[in-house]
Protein backbone atom coordinates (compact mmCIF):
# COMPACT_ATOMS: atom_id res chain seq x y z
CA UNK A 1 0.00 0.00 0.00
CA UNK A 2 1.41 3.53 -0.97
CA UNK A 3 1.76 5.28 2.34
CA UNK A 4 -0.52 8.58 0.63
CA UNK A 5 -3.50 5.51 0.33
CA UNK A 6 -2.51 4.38 3.91
CA UNK A 7 -2.77 7.75 5.08
CA UNK A 8 -5.97 8.83 3.67
CA UNK A 9 -7.04 5.03 5.28
CA UNK A 10 -5.83 6.62 8.53
CA UNK A 11 -7.87 9.84 8.32
CA UNK A 12 -11.05 8.19 7.05
CA UNK A 13 -11.53 6.31 10.43
CA UNK A 14 -10.32 9.04 13.10
CA UNK A 15 -14.01 10.60 13.68
CA UNK A 16 -14.78 7.12 14.26
CA UNK A 17 -12.29 6.24 16.38
CA UNK A 18 -12.60 9.08 18.50
CA UNK A 19 -15.76 8.70 19.79
CA UNK A 20 -14.35 5.02 20.87
CA UNK A 21 -10.75 6.63 22.51
CA UNK A 22 -12.44 8.95 23.95
CA UNK A 23 -13.07 7.20 27.47
CA UNK A 24 -9.43 7.04 27.91
CA UNK A 25 -7.99 10.09 29.95
CA UNK A 26 -5.45 12.31 28.12
CA UNK A 27 -2.18 11.62 28.89
CA UNK A 28 -0.43 13.73 31.62
CA UNK A 29 -3.47 13.99 33.80
CA UNK A 30 -2.66 10.52 36.10
CA UNK A 31 0.27 8.20 35.32
CA UNK A 32 -2.37 5.46 34.01
CA UNK A 33 -0.30 3.96 30.78
CA UNK A 34 -3.22 2.84 28.05
CA UNK A 35 -2.26 0.27 25.07
CA UNK A 36 -4.16 -0.32 21.95
CA UNK A 37 -4.28 -3.78 21.01
CA UNK A 38 -5.54 -6.01 18.07
CA UNK A 39 -6.85 -8.32 20.08
CA UNK A 40 -7.77 -9.22 23.72
CA UNK A 41 -8.38 -12.80 24.79
CA UNK A 42 -11.58 -14.02 25.89
CA UNK A 43 -10.30 -15.60 28.82
CA UNK A 44 -7.68 -14.63 31.24
CA UNK A 45 -6.82 -18.04 31.24
CA UNK A 46 -2.94 -18.90 31.79
CA UNK A 47 -3.13 -22.94 31.04
CA UNK A 48 -4.47 -21.87 27.23
CA UNK A 49 -2.07 -20.40 25.16
CA UNK A 50 1.74 -19.21 25.57
CA UNK A 51 1.47 -16.55 22.30
CA UNK A 52 -0.38 -12.82 22.35
CA UNK A 53 -3.25 -11.90 23.29
CA UNK A 54 -3.27 -14.06 25.78
CA UNK A 55 0.62 -14.32 26.97
CA UNK A 56 0.52 -10.36 27.02
CA UNK A 57 -2.13 -10.33 29.42
CA UNK A 58 -1.37 -13.47 30.96
CA UNK A 59 1.97 -12.40 31.59
CA UNK A 60 1.19 -9.37 33.57
CA UNK A 61 -0.76 -11.03 36.09
CA UNK A 62 1.05 -14.27 36.76
CA UNK A 63 4.29 -15.54 37.14
CA UNK A 64 5.82 -18.41 36.05
CA UNK A 65 8.30 -21.16 37.33
CA UNK A 66 10.94 -20.19 35.09
CA UNK A 67 11.39 -17.16 32.36
CA UNK A 68 13.46 -17.17 29.22
CA UNK A 69 15.65 -13.99 29.01
CA UNK A 70 18.75 -13.13 26.79
CA UNK A 71 21.95 -11.63 27.56
CA UNK A 72 23.11 -8.57 26.63
CA UNK A 73 25.37 -9.94 23.84
CA UNK A 74 21.86 -11.44 22.36
CA UNK A 75 22.16 -15.40 23.65
CA UNK A 76 18.87 -16.77 24.73
CA UNK A 77 18.98 -18.26 28.43
CA UNK A 78 16.89 -19.82 31.11
CA UNK A 79 16.53 -17.59 33.97
CA UNK A 80 14.86 -17.80 37.73
CA UNK A 81 10.93 -17.29 37.71
CA UNK A 82 9.29 -18.34 40.92
CA UNK A 83 11.97 -21.59 40.99
CA UNK A 84 15.90 -19.93 41.60
CA UNK A 85 17.46 -22.65 40.79
CA UNK A 86 17.42 -26.44 39.33
CA UNK A 87 19.85 -29.92 38.69
CA UNK A 88 18.94 -32.93 36.61
CA UNK A 89 18.82 -35.76 39.30
CA UNK A 90 18.77 -38.33 36.86
CA UNK A 91 17.83 -38.32 33.33
CA UNK A 92 14.56 -37.97 33.65
CA UNK A 93 14.28 -36.71 37.13
CA UNK A 94 14.25 -32.56 37.42
CA UNK A 95 14.14 -30.90 41.06
CA UNK A 96 13.57 -26.97 41.29
CA UNK A 97 13.92 -25.03 44.40
CA UNK A 98 11.72 -22.10 44.96
CA UNK A 99 12.25 -18.77 45.83
CA UNK A 100 11.53 -18.31 49.74
CA UNK A 101 8.84 -16.47 51.55
CA UNK A 102 6.03 -15.77 48.50
CA UNK A 103 2.36 -15.20 48.32
CA UNK A 104 0.28 -14.67 45.99
CA UNK A 105 -2.44 -11.37 46.36
CA UNK A 106 -4.49 -13.48 48.37
CA UNK A 107 -2.70 -14.13 51.30
CA UNK A 108 -1.87 -18.28 49.99
CA UNK A 109 1.38 -19.56 49.81
CA UNK A 110 3.47 -19.70 46.62
CA UNK A 111 4.84 -22.45 47.30
CA UNK A 112 6.09 -26.50 46.18
CA UNK A 113 2.11 -27.32 46.66
CA UNK A 114 0.90 -24.56 44.28
CA UNK A 115 3.47 -25.34 41.14
CA UNK A 116 2.31 -29.24 41.87
CA UNK A 117 -1.13 -28.24 41.55
CA UNK A 118 -1.22 -25.94 38.75
CA UNK A 119 0.77 -28.55 36.91
CA UNK A 120 -1.28 -31.29 37.87
CA UNK A 121 -4.62 -29.03 36.27
CA UNK A 122 -2.51 -28.23 32.87
CA UNK A 123 -1.89 -31.85 32.36
CA UNK A 124 -5.07 -33.55 33.33
CA UNK A 125 -6.84 -34.67 30.11
CA UNK A 126 -10.05 -33.90 30.99
CA UNK A 127 -9.35 -29.77 31.14
CA UNK A 128 -8.49 -29.82 27.75
CA UNK A 129 -6.01 -26.77 27.74
CA UNK A 130 -4.20 -25.87 25.00
CA UNK A 131 -0.47 -25.77 26.50
CA UNK A 132 -1.26 -29.91 27.41
CA UNK A 133 1.04 -30.50 24.36
CA UNK A 134 3.79 -28.20 24.59
CA UNK A 135 4.29 -29.91 28.50
CA UNK A 136 3.11 -33.21 27.63
CA UNK A 137 6.63 -34.78 28.39
CA UNK A 138 5.67 -34.08 32.26
CA UNK A 139 5.15 -37.57 33.57
CA UNK A 140 4.38 -36.91 37.29
CA UNK A 141 5.16 -33.81 40.09
CA UNK A 142 5.97 -34.54 43.24
CA UNK A 143 6.70 -32.26 46.51
CA UNK A 144 9.34 -32.51 48.09
CA UNK A 145 9.19 -29.61 50.74
CA UNK A 146 7.35 -26.26 50.83
CA UNK A 147 10.63 -24.78 48.95
CA UNK A 148 11.04 -28.05 46.91
CA UNK A 149 9.32 -29.51 43.51
CA UNK A 150 10.46 -32.24 41.51
CA UNK A 151 9.53 -33.08 37.75
CA UNK A 152 9.46 -37.01 36.33
CA UNK A 153 9.43 -36.61 32.49
CA UNK A 154 8.41 -39.56 30.41
CA UNK A 155 12.12 -39.65 28.49
CA UNK A 156 15.48 -37.65 28.97
CA UNK A 157 15.15 -33.91 28.46
CA UNK A 158 17.86 -31.84 28.48
CA UNK A 159 15.68 -28.88 27.63
CA UNK A 160 13.32 -29.24 30.28
CA UNK A 161 13.76 -26.02 32.67
CA UNK A 162 13.17 -24.07 29.81
CA UNK A 163 9.88 -25.91 29.11
CA UNK A 164 8.53 -24.29 32.76
CA UNK A 165 8.80 -20.72 31.34
CA UNK A 166 5.12 -21.89 30.09
CA UNK A 167 4.00 -22.91 33.40
CA UNK A 168 2.20 -20.05 35.31
CA UNK A 169 1.23 -20.86 38.38
CA UNK A 170 -2.43 -19.85 40.57
CA UNK A 171 -3.11 -20.15 43.98
CA UNK A 172 -4.72 -23.57 44.50
CA UNK A 173 -7.31 -22.88 47.28
CA UNK A 174 -9.28 -20.17 44.99
CA UNK A 175 -8.61 -21.54 41.74
CA UNK A 176 -9.76 -24.93 42.35
CA UNK A 177 -12.91 -24.32 44.40
CA UNK A 178 -14.34 -22.66 40.78
CA UNK A 179 -11.29 -22.58 37.38
CA UNK A 180 -14.36 -20.56 35.72
CA UNK A 181 -14.80 -18.16 37.95
CA UNK A 182 -11.48 -17.81 38.87
CA UNK A 183 -10.35 -16.77 35.54
CA UNK A 184 -13.20 -13.85 35.69
CA UNK A 185 -11.43 -12.27 38.06
CA UNK A 186 -8.14 -13.84 38.27
CA UNK A 187 -5.39 -13.87 41.43
CA UNK A 188 -1.55 -14.07 40.81
CA UNK A 189 1.72 -13.17 41.50
CA UNK A 190 2.58 -11.18 38.53
CA UNK A 191 3.30 -7.42 38.28
CA UNK A 192 -0.10 -6.38 38.21
CA UNK A 193 -3.99 -7.06 39.81
CA UNK A 194 -7.01 -6.93 37.44
CA UNK A 195 -9.06 -3.73 38.57
CA UNK A 196 -11.51 -4.65 35.49
CA UNK A 197 -12.07 -6.93 32.65
CA UNK A 198 -14.15 -7.16 29.78
CA UNK A 199 -13.62 -10.10 27.25
CA UNK A 200 -12.64 -9.02 24.51
CA UNK A 201 -12.52 -5.71 25.14
CA UNK A 202 -10.79 -3.85 27.85
CA UNK A 203 -8.51 -4.57 30.88
CA UNK A 204 -7.42 -2.61 33.71
CA UNK A 205 -4.48 -3.54 35.80
CA UNK A 206 -3.01 -1.72 38.87
CA UNK A 207 0.13 -3.02 40.41
CA UNK A 208 0.08 -6.25 42.87
CA UNK A 209 1.97 -5.06 45.89
CA UNK A 210 3.17 -8.32 46.51
CA UNK A 211 4.44 -9.76 42.74
CA UNK A 212 7.44 -11.89 42.54
CA UNK A 213 8.90 -9.43 40.33
CA UNK A 214 9.55 -6.13 39.62
CA UNK A 215 7.22 -3.56 40.78
CA UNK A 216 5.16 -1.50 38.06
CA UNK A 217 6.25 2.59 37.79
CA UNK A 218 2.78 3.16 36.80
CA UNK A 219 -0.58 3.81 38.77
CA UNK A 220 -2.90 1.74 36.27
CA UNK A 221 -2.65 -0.36 33.06
CA UNK A 222 -5.61 -0.07 30.23
CA UNK A 223 -5.28 -2.38 27.60
CA UNK A 224 -7.98 -1.49 24.90
CA UNK A 225 -8.86 -4.01 22.10
CA UNK A 226 -9.34 -1.69 18.62
CA UNK A 227 -9.11 -4.39 15.54
CA UNK A 228 -8.45 -2.50 12.83
CA UNK A 229 -4.60 -1.24 12.75
CA UNK A 230 -5.74 2.42 11.35
CA UNK A 231 -8.22 2.84 14.20
CA UNK A 232 -5.21 2.13 17.04
CA UNK A 233 -3.04 4.63 14.49
CA UNK A 234 -5.52 7.46 14.98
CA UNK A 235 -6.21 6.37 18.63
CA UNK A 236 -2.54 6.87 18.62
CA UNK A 237 -2.17 10.50 16.98
CA UNK A 238 -4.99 11.70 18.87
CA UNK A 239 -3.55 11.12 22.46
CA UNK A 240 -6.54 8.76 23.19
CA UNK A 241 -3.85 6.09 24.05
CA UNK A 242 -0.12 6.16 24.86
CA UNK A 243 1.35 3.07 22.71
CA UNK A 244 -0.23 1.20 19.92
CA UNK A 245 0.44 -2.28 18.68
CA UNK A 246 0.60 -4.07 15.62
CA UNK A 247 1.93 -1.01 13.60
CA UNK A 248 1.82 -2.29 9.46
CA UNK A 249 5.16 -2.11 8.04
CA UNK A 250 4.25 0.31 5.30
CA UNK A 251 3.18 2.76 8.05
CA UNK A 252 6.24 3.15 10.14
CA UNK A 253 7.73 5.87 7.68
CA UNK A 254 4.63 8.12 8.19
CA UNK A 255 5.08 7.92 12.05
CA UNK A 256 8.67 7.79 12.58
CA UNK A 257 8.66 11.47 12.78
CA UNK A 258 6.39 11.84 15.28
CA UNK A 259 6.28 8.52 17.49
CA UNK A 260 8.75 6.11 18.50
CA UNK A 261 8.87 2.84 16.73
CA UNK A 262 9.95 0.05 18.69
CA UNK A 263 10.61 -3.58 16.97
CA UNK A 264 12.24 -6.79 17.11
CA UNK A 265 12.23 -9.55 14.94
CA UNK A 266 9.71 -12.37 16.41
CA UNK A 267 10.78 -16.33 17.59
CA UNK A 268 9.24 -17.80 14.45
CA UNK A 269 8.42 -17.18 11.14
CA UNK A 270 5.91 -17.44 8.38
CA UNK A 271 5.83 -19.91 5.78
CA UNK A 272 4.18 -22.80 4.02
CA UNK A 273 3.88 -26.17 4.06
CA UNK A 274 4.23 -28.11 1.14
CA UNK A 275 4.52 -31.64 1.59
CA UNK A 276 1.94 -34.10 0.57
CA UNK A 277 2.62 -38.38 0.55
CA UNK A 278 1.31 -38.43 -3.22
CA UNK A 279 0.96 -35.86 -5.86
CA UNK A 280 3.64 -34.00 -7.38
CA UNK A 281 4.52 -32.39 -3.98
CA UNK A 282 5.42 -35.75 -2.81
CA UNK A 283 8.90 -35.16 -5.48
CA UNK A 284 11.65 -33.18 -3.62
CA UNK A 285 12.50 -31.46 -6.58
CA UNK A 286 8.91 -29.81 -7.12
CA UNK A 287 9.35 -28.79 -3.49
CA UNK A 288 12.97 -27.43 -3.76
CA UNK A 289 11.87 -25.78 -7.30
CA UNK A 290 8.98 -23.99 -5.40
CA UNK A 291 11.77 -22.77 -2.75
CA UNK A 292 14.25 -20.91 -5.18
CA UNK A 293 10.98 -19.60 -6.96
CA UNK A 294 10.23 -17.12 -3.98
CA UNK A 295 12.52 -14.11 -3.80
CA UNK A 296 12.75 -13.72 0.02
CA UNK A 297 15.00 -10.95 -0.07
CA UNK A 298 12.08 -8.84 -2.18
CA UNK A 299 9.20 -9.96 0.18
CA UNK A 300 11.11 -8.92 3.32
CA UNK A 301 12.11 -5.24 1.43
CA UNK A 302 8.74 -4.93 -0.81
CA UNK A 303 6.04 -6.11 1.73
CA UNK A 304 7.76 -6.05 5.00
CA UNK A 305 9.33 -2.39 4.37
CA UNK A 306 12.91 -4.16 5.47
CA UNK A 307 11.67 -5.29 9.20
CA UNK A 308 11.64 -8.67 9.84
CA UNK A 309 14.42 -11.13 8.79
CA UNK A 310 14.39 -14.07 5.82
CA UNK A 311 13.74 -16.99 7.45
CA UNK A 312 17.53 -19.19 6.54
CA UNK A 313 16.17 -22.60 5.44
CA UNK A 314 14.77 -22.92 9.04
CA UNK A 315 11.86 -22.07 10.99
CA UNK A 316 13.98 -20.10 14.00
CA UNK A 317 16.07 -17.08 13.80
CA UNK A 318 18.99 -15.96 14.95
CA UNK A 319 18.98 -15.97 18.64
CA UNK A 320 17.01 -18.61 19.41
CA UNK A 321 18.15 -21.80 21.07
CA UNK A 322 18.69 -24.37 18.18
CA UNK A 323 18.95 -21.89 15.45
CA UNK A 324 22.18 -23.26 13.19
CA UNK A 325 23.87 -21.08 11.64
CA UNK A 326 25.68 -22.91 8.71
CA UNK A 327 22.44 -23.93 7.73
CA UNK A 328 21.04 -21.20 4.74
CA UNK A 329 18.05 -19.93 3.05
CA UNK A 330 17.55 -20.83 -0.72
CA UNK A 331 18.34 -18.33 -2.95
CA UNK A 332 16.17 -16.78 -5.62
CA UNK A 333 16.77 -18.78 -8.72
CA UNK A 334 13.89 -18.62 -10.93
CA UNK A 335 15.69 -20.43 -13.71
CA UNK A 336 17.27 -23.39 -11.33
CA UNK A 337 14.01 -23.69 -10.00
CA UNK A 338 12.11 -24.33 -14.18
CA UNK A 339 15.46 -26.39 -14.56
CA UNK A 340 14.27 -28.65 -11.54
CA UNK A 341 10.30 -28.37 -12.50
CA UNK A 342 11.50 -30.10 -15.86
CA UNK A 343 13.72 -32.45 -14.39
CA UNK A 344 10.69 -33.38 -12.45
CA UNK A 345 8.42 -33.95 -15.79
CA UNK A 346 6.45 -30.51 -15.51
CA UNK A 347 6.23 -27.85 -18.26
CA UNK A 348 5.16 -24.79 -17.94
CA UNK A 349 1.48 -24.18 -16.31
CA UNK A 350 0.85 -27.53 -16.06
CA UNK A 351 1.31 -27.69 -12.16
CA UNK A 352 -1.85 -25.62 -10.35
CA UNK A 353 -2.13 -25.91 -6.53
CA UNK A 354 -4.69 -24.81 -3.99
CA UNK A 355 -3.30 -22.10 -1.71
CA UNK A 356 -4.62 -21.62 1.81
CA UNK A 357 -3.61 -18.29 4.06
CA UNK A 358 -4.71 -16.60 7.04
CA UNK A 359 -6.30 -13.30 6.54
CA UNK A 360 -6.04 -10.28 8.86
CA UNK A 361 -3.92 -12.06 11.90
CA UNK A 362 -0.81 -12.82 10.98
CA UNK A 363 1.36 -9.41 10.00
CA UNK A 364 0.74 -8.90 6.05
CA UNK A 365 -0.24 -12.19 5.69
CA UNK A 366 -2.06 -11.24 1.85
CA UNK A 367 -0.13 -9.50 0.58
CA UNK A 368 2.76 -11.92 1.43
CA UNK A 369 0.74 -14.79 0.16
CA UNK A 370 -0.59 -12.73 -2.93
CA UNK A 371 3.60 -11.98 -3.57
CA UNK A 372 4.41 -15.26 -3.23
CA UNK A 373 1.79 -16.52 -5.55
CA UNK A 374 2.86 -13.99 -7.96
CA UNK A 375 6.57 -15.41 -7.79
CA UNK A 376 5.83 -19.06 -8.29
CA UNK A 377 3.84 -17.84 -11.89
CA UNK A 378 6.94 -16.34 -13.00
CA UNK A 379 8.26 -19.97 -13.00
CA UNK A 380 5.10 -21.25 -14.10
CA UNK A 381 3.50 -22.68 -11.04
CA UNK A 382 -0.01 -21.45 -10.54
CA UNK A 383 -1.95 -20.88 -7.41
CA UNK A 384 -6.12 -20.52 -6.52
CA UNK A 385 -5.58 -18.16 -3.44
CA UNK A 386 -8.10 -18.51 -0.38
CA UNK A 387 -7.90 -16.32 2.33
CA UNK A 388 -9.00 -17.99 5.84
CA UNK A 389 -10.80 -16.66 8.66
CA UNK A 390 -9.22 -17.84 12.19
CA UNK A 391 -11.36 -20.63 12.75
CA UNK A 392 -11.15 -21.80 9.33
CA UNK A 393 -7.77 -21.27 9.62
CA UNK A 394 -7.19 -23.23 12.42
CA UNK A 395 -9.37 -26.28 11.49
CA UNK A 396 -7.22 -26.41 8.94
CA UNK A 397 -4.14 -25.89 11.52
CA UNK A 398 -5.36 -28.61 13.06
CA UNK A 399 -6.45 -30.93 10.81
CA UNK A 400 -3.97 -32.12 7.62
CA UNK A 401 -7.12 -33.22 5.78
CA UNK A 402 -8.54 -29.77 5.71
CA UNK A 403 -5.30 -27.86 4.04
CA UNK A 404 -4.73 -27.02 0.99
CA UNK A 405 -1.51 -28.13 -0.84
CA UNK A 406 0.11 -24.92 -0.36
CA UNK A 407 -0.97 -23.88 3.25
CA UNK A 408 0.84 -20.45 4.40
CA UNK A 409 1.02 -20.26 8.53
CA UNK A 410 2.86 -18.24 11.49
CA UNK A 411 4.48 -20.37 14.09
CA UNK A 412 6.16 -19.15 17.15
CA UNK A 413 9.28 -20.68 19.39
CA UNK A 414 7.64 -18.54 22.68
CA UNK A 415 7.63 -18.84 25.27
CA UNK A 416 10.68 -21.15 25.38
CA UNK A 417 12.29 -19.45 22.59
CA UNK A 418 13.81 -22.81 21.81
CA UNK A 419 14.25 -24.96 18.24
CA UNK A 420 12.32 -27.83 19.81
CA UNK A 421 8.87 -27.02 19.16
CA UNK A 422 8.80 -26.36 15.15
CA UNK A 423 11.15 -29.01 15.31
CA UNK A 424 8.48 -31.76 16.07
CA UNK A 425 6.69 -30.78 13.43
CA UNK A 426 8.97 -32.68 11.21
CA UNK A 427 9.07 -35.73 13.06
CA UNK A 428 7.36 -39.08 11.48
CA UNK A 429 4.06 -39.42 13.19
CA UNK A 430 3.99 -35.81 14.58
CA UNK A 431 0.67 -34.99 15.92
CA UNK A 432 0.83 -31.31 16.11
CA UNK A 433 0.74 -29.75 13.21
CA UNK A 434 1.51 -32.85 11.19
CA UNK A 435 3.11 -32.38 7.77
CA UNK A 436 2.62 -35.92 6.93
CA UNK A 437 7.16 -35.74 5.96
CA UNK A 438 9.22 -38.64 7.45
CA UNK A 439 13.13 -38.94 7.46
CA UNK A 440 14.19 -41.69 9.87
CA UNK A 441 18.00 -39.83 10.20
CA UNK A 442 16.28 -36.37 11.57
CA UNK A 443 13.90 -38.48 14.01
CA UNK A 444 17.32 -39.64 15.66
CA UNK A 445 19.19 -36.65 15.13
CA UNK A 446 16.12 -34.56 16.88
CA UNK A 447 15.88 -37.36 19.94
CA UNK A 448 19.73 -36.53 20.46
CA UNK A 449 19.47 -33.12 20.97
CA UNK A 450 16.22 -33.48 23.12
CA UNK A 451 18.74 -36.34 25.27
CA UNK A 452 22.10 -33.99 25.43
CA UNK A 453 20.58 -30.69 26.00
CA UNK A 454 20.57 -27.26 24.25
CA UNK A 455 24.57 -26.86 23.65
CA UNK A 456 25.48 -29.88 23.99
CA UNK A 457 23.12 -31.88 21.24
CA UNK A 458 23.00 -28.55 19.03
CA UNK A 459 25.43 -30.16 16.42
CA UNK A 460 22.74 -33.49 15.52
CA UNK A 461 20.13 -30.96 15.91
CA UNK A 462 21.61 -29.00 12.74
CA UNK A 463 22.81 -32.02 11.42
CA UNK A 464 18.63 -32.95 11.40
CA UNK A 465 17.75 -29.13 10.64
CA UNK A 466 19.97 -29.35 7.07
CA UNK A 467 18.31 -32.69 6.24
CA UNK A 468 15.05 -31.20 6.30
CA UNK A 469 16.27 -27.92 4.66
CA UNK A 470 17.31 -30.18 1.78
CA UNK A 471 14.13 -32.55 1.70
CA UNK A 472 12.06 -29.40 1.52
CA UNK A 473 8.87 -30.31 3.17
CA UNK A 474 8.25 -26.25 3.53
CA UNK A 475 8.50 -23.27 1.24
CA UNK A 476 10.52 -21.24 4.05
CA UNK A 477 9.88 -17.61 4.08
CA UNK A 478 10.02 -14.83 6.35
CA UNK A 479 10.63 -14.41 10.44
CA UNK A 480 8.28 -11.19 10.85
CA UNK A 481 8.84 -7.81 12.48
CA UNK A 482 6.48 -7.11 15.75
CA UNK A 483 5.73 -3.94 15.97
CA UNK A 484 4.78 -0.68 18.34
CA UNK A 485 5.01 2.48 18.10
CA UNK A 486 4.51 4.91 21.05
CA UNK A 487 4.07 8.92 21.82
CA UNK A 488 7.26 10.44 22.26
CA UNK A 489 6.95 11.11 26.10
CA UNK A 490 6.45 7.42 26.93
CA UNK A 491 9.81 5.46 28.25
CA UNK A 492 10.82 2.75 29.62
CA UNK A 493 9.02 0.73 26.89
CA UNK A 494 10.69 -2.36 25.73
CA UNK A 495 9.88 -5.86 23.82
CA UNK A 496 10.78 -9.15 26.16
CA UNK A 497 12.76 -12.06 24.16
CA UNK A 498 9.71 -13.52 22.62
CA UNK A 499 8.62 -10.18 21.32
CA UNK A 500 5.72 -9.42 24.24
CA UNK A 501 6.04 -5.90 25.93
CA UNK A 502 6.86 -5.28 28.71
CA UNK A 503 4.95 -2.50 31.21
CA UNK A 504 6.47 -2.66 34.86
CA UNK A 505 9.15 0.44 33.60
CA UNK A 506 7.23 1.95 31.39
CA UNK A 507 6.10 5.65 32.79
CA UNK A 508 4.25 8.67 30.78
CA UNK A 509 5.00 12.14 31.00
CA UNK A 510 3.86 15.31 30.57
Amino acid sequence: MKKSTARAGILAVVAGVLMAASTFTAYGQDSTVRVAFGALPAVLDPFQAATPPYSIANRAIYSYVTQVSATPDGKVETTPGIAESWSQINPTTWEFKLRAGLAFSNGEPLDAAAVKASADYLLNPENAKGLLGALSMIAGVTVVDAATVRFETKTPDGIFPRRLAALAVVPPVAFMADPQKFMAAPIGSGPWMVEKWVPNESLTLVPNPDTVGAEPKSDRLEFRAIPEASGRIAALQSGGVDIAQGIPSDQVASLINDFNIVDKVEPGSWQMTIYQEAGPLNDKRVRQALNYAVDKELLLEAVMGGYGAVSQGQVVPEGVTGYCPDVKAYPYDPEKAKALLAEAGYAPGELTFDFQSPSGFVTNDRALAEATAAMLSEVGVNTNIKFLELSTFQDAYRNQSKRAPIFAWRLTTAPFMTADLSARWYLSGATTHPTGYSNPQFDQDYATWQSEGEEKGLAALCNGIALVREDAPTLFGLNLPVLYASNKNVTGFELGVEGDPRFEAVEVGN
